[in-house]
């Protein structure tokens, strides 16, 4: 009985370590002013979840694990929002301005004994630009490493020039004319 114990009790610990007893949610990791760059905008832009909403399966190494990835690309919103913020650039629903967000081609992969979270933030604008940031990030756990990613990609769309170019209400530059 006391060996039935022990080994209940190390495979619950397993599990709960390796995130396999639970859905994937995101570890908030924030944006720092440092990594921000400066945008300026006095007409209010509009942060916009695409996601689509429910629970998905991805693949964690060898096994599929459900999350919403709603709650990333909210994670992603938040973390714009406070960078718009910072600059007091206004956020208002309603604005025609708007930033649609949304996370494609999610997965976590170990390497070097570190989870690493793989995602493409994708970005579409009212005016039709549309980018997209595949970024990974490594941390100890599952989530953090998660968190890290969607701060990674969300830095990377704030070192843009085209979306600063769009949120400051400058015109997207124009192709080259061919010959």
């Amino acid at each position: 009985m006391k060996t039935f114990i022990i080994s209940a009790l190390v495979f619950g610990m397993t599990l709960a370590i390796s995130g396999c007893t639970t859905s994937l949610q995101p570890q908030h990791v924030p944006v720092t002013r440092y990594d921000m760059m400066q945008v300026r905008s006095d007409t209010p832009v509009a942060l916009v979840n695409v996601q689509e909403l429910g629970l998905t399966m991805i693949k964690v190494g060898a096994t599929d694990t459900e999350t919403n990835l709603s709650l990333w690309s909210a994670q992603a919103i938040a973390s714009i929002g406070v960078w718009l913020k910072l600059y007091n650039v206004p956020i208002d629903p309603e604005a025609e301005k708007k930033i649609k967000v949304s996370i494609i081609d999610p997965g976590i992969n170990l390497r070097k004994h570190l989870p690493c979270a793989e995602l493409t933030l994708k970005i579409v604008t009212e005016s039709g630009l549309v980018r997209q940031y595949p970024v990974e990030g490594c941390a100890g756990t599952n989530n953090r490493a998660i968190g890290y990613a969607i701060s990674y990609a969300v830095i990377n769309m704030i070192h843009d020039r085209d979306i600063t170019d769009y949120i400051d209400g400058k015109p997207a530059p124009k192709p080259p004319a061919k010959k």
